[in-house]
Parts: structure tokens; sequence; C-alpha cells
């Protein structure tokens, strides 16, 4: 009763929290192993089980492993699509396919050594690679991409140690990425109220001051000759815009030039 309380109260506290990501429940599947670990013996021994599991392990193992060695050889359009996204790096893409095929390969052997008999050794060896590769392997090779380190140090290099830097249609990983205290314009706000908000701030301080952008949401008053690009980073393309690059004419009337801006856009 305790430990399916733990996972029934985890599941209530995030079905009522606005916040939802896959990533916040894990603190109930200890609890839930737990208490679902009597059940494993007999469940094992049914064969319908043990088909289900030597079906499950040798099918994704197998998805794994020929996913692996098309991205290993190069074969098929959809990996030279990943190949040619500038978000993530050659190398560490070659490494995603590598790990995979390794994954892939290890959980066809248990199944093909134990079958569906022992199914749930095979299951038990295809689950402890999978986790190893993916802490090991797949999200070290990913990490610079995903949460936007690699984009924010290469930024943080551009704009210099003595620079300030403020974000318009930020995501959280630039903000907890970021080499320096960022500043903000709003969240949830629309980013079209965020832009006078933003010139004001540049105009302060042009020579020392920058704005990271999403690069469909750069504003009219922006002279876009002056931007730098900023990277790639979280499907999205950025800009980094200067202080110097705020049209003149515009400094009192941002907010009319960027009426046109989706205004149900936001930096979420």
């Amino acid at each position: 009763i305790v430990l399916l309380s733990w996972c029934a109260l985890v599941l209530l506290f995030f079905t009522l929290s606005p916040a939802k990501r896959e990533v916040y429940i894990f603190p109930a599947l200890p609890a839930f192993c737990l208490a679902a670990a009597p059940l494993l013996p007999g469940l094992l021994r049914l064969r319908g089980v043990q088909r289900v599991l030597f079906a499950y392990t040798l099918s994704l193992s197998l998805l794994l492993l020929i996913a692996g060695l098309l991205g290993v050889f190069d074969i098929g359009r959809w990996p030279a699509r990943l190949l040619a996204d500038a978000q993530f790096a050659v190398a560490d893409v070659a490494g995603v396919w590598l790990w995979l095929a390794i994954i892939g390969a290890v959980g066809t052997l248990g199944a093909c050594v134990w079958r569906a008999r022992r199914a749930g050794r095979a299951v038990l060896l295809f689950t402890m690679t999978l986790w190893a590769g993916y802490g090991l392997g797949l999200m070290p090779a990913l990490n610079a991409a995903s949460s936007s380190r690699g984009m924010m140090q290469a930024i943080g290099q551009r704009i210099g140690p003595d620079a300030e830097l403020g974000m318009i249609g930020w995501r959280e990983q630039q903000l907890l990425m970021a080499d320096r205290q960022a500043l903000d314009f709003g969240f949830e706000r629309p980013i079209a109220e965020q832009w006078p908000d933003a010139a004001v701030w540049l105009r302060e301080a042009p020579e020392s001051r920058w704005l990271l952008v999403r690069a469909d949401v750069v504003s009219q008053c922006i002279d876009k000759a002056l931007t730098v690009d900023g990277g790639r980073a979280n499907r999205r393309d950025w800009l980094l815009v200067p202080g110097r690059a705020l049209r003149s004419r515009c400094q009192t009337h941002v907010e009319a030039d960027v009426a046109g801006t989706d205004e149900g856009e936001t930096g979420d």
C-alpha cells in the first residue's frame, strides 16, 4: 500500500502541475518496481509472458541494430538528413549510430541465445545494455546540441566576456547553459510585447549589449545585415543581434513595427 500510494501521489502531483514532462514521473518508477517484484517469478513461468518478452526484446533489438547499421554505413535518406542538420556535429551523430548498433547487437544476441523460455534473462541483458549505452554513449553525444551547451559556449566566445546578453524567444536550456547572467523579457509573454523593452535595453549600451533571438521572430527594427549567426539548437535557428543593429528610426516606435509578429508565439 505504501509503495503504490507513493506512485499515486507522484502521478497526482504532476497531473495537477501545469508543467509536465515524462521524466518528472521517474520518482514513481522504483516504488512501482518494488511493488511489482513479488509477481515477477510467477509471471516469468507463464508461456504467454515469455513469448511477449521474447518478441519485445528481439523486435526492438533488431530495430536498433538496423537503424545503427544504416547510420554507420550511411544508407538511406534519414541518416543523411540528420547529418545535414547543423544542430548536430558529424562526429556526434556517428557515435550515436555506433552505439545504437552495439545495443541492438547485444539484445539480438541475447534473444537468440536464451529464446522464449528464458526471455527474462534476455530482457535483463538488453535493458542493462540499453541504459548503459544511453548514459555512456547516446546522451553524451547529443548533449551539446540537445542542451544548447555547445551553442551557448560559442555565443559566449563570440560576444566576449564583458558583453551583456539578453534573450527573446528563449528556451530554458539556453538560460541554464549561458556563461553569464542573461536578461530575459518574459517567457510566456508574447514576443511582440518583448521587443519594445529589449530595444530600450539595447539603446542604453549598444556597444556592449547583445540579444539572442529566434531567427523567425526578428523585429523589423533590426538591421539584419548587422546580425550574426547564433547557431542552431532545439530544432531552431538563432541570431545574435548587437545593440548597434537597432535602427535609429525605430527607437521610439518598436512596438508598432513588430505588430505583425505572431502574438500567439511564446518562448516555450
